[in-house]
């Protein structure tokens, strides 16, 4: 994923999964859709 900042695995892929969870639901797309 680009543009994410360095850290260990698990907190980055959690991060990472939050933020575009926060980031798809704030831009209204059904979640289903990032399987």
């Amino acid at each position: 994923m680009a543009g994410t900042t360095p850290m260990t695995q698990d907190t980055g892929l959690l991060h990472a999964s939050m933020l575009l969870d926060a980031l798809l639901a704030a831009a209204g797309i059904a979640p289903e859709r990032v399987a």
